[in-house]
């Protein structure tokens, strides 16, 4: 029969070839012992993919951890604030950038890597929001460029609105609503 190794449990395995003399007379066997080992898997799990620099993030096994398997983790230059072992971690970056965490598993012969990239992002400076304008209907808010992309603008009791400048005119306003 054919020996499929991929559909047998992690063990010992006995495999023994029998072969019959060219005279057709008493035929040769011949007998080896095979180990099938766990395949370990480097899938790795992140708590966050993006984050702020002022942030940790927790990486673990995504798989569970396999007996008598070498784990090999690859931070990229993150601190680990936390976690020993196989994990799982709590890590810290020195600057902003995309950091990718890398694992290298091995159990006997067979090997598998895995990897995340974490994108760690610089934090915003405060956001300073003042009043611009006044009538006798509306109100200018301004505030200042802090380095966002877009701004969420709620009015109390009304829709939220995202957009990218750095002033909002509240319309429909009474002198005495403010």
């Amino acid at each position: 029969g054919q020996f499929l190794p991929c559909i047998l449990a992690p063990g010992t395995y006995t495999l023994t070839a029998t072969f019959p003399l060219f005279d057709g007379s008493c035929p040769f066997s011949n007998t080896i012992d095979v180990e099938i080992v766990e395949g370990a898997s480097a899938a790795i799990d992140a708590s966050e993919n993006d984050i702020c620099i002022d942030q940790t993030v927790t990486i673990e096994l995504a798989d569970p951890e396999v007996f008598g398997a070498n784990y090999d983790w690859d931070f990229d230059g993150a601190t680990v604030e936390s976690g020993t072992g196989n994990g799982p971690f709590t890590l810290s970056f020195p600057a902003p950038g995309d950091y990718t965490i890398s694992l290298e598993t091995t159990n006997g012969s067979c090997t598998d890597m895995g990897e995340q990239i974490i994108v760690v992002s610089d934090t915003l400076d405060p956001l300073v929001v003042f009043c611009q304008a006044v009538t006798n209907s509306s109100i200018i808010f301004g505030w200042n460029d802090n380095g966002a992309d877009s701004y969420d603008v709620t009015v109390i009791g009304g829709a939220t609105t995202n957009q990218t400048g750095t002033s909002f005119e509240v319309t429909g306003v009474n002198n005495g609503d403010f």
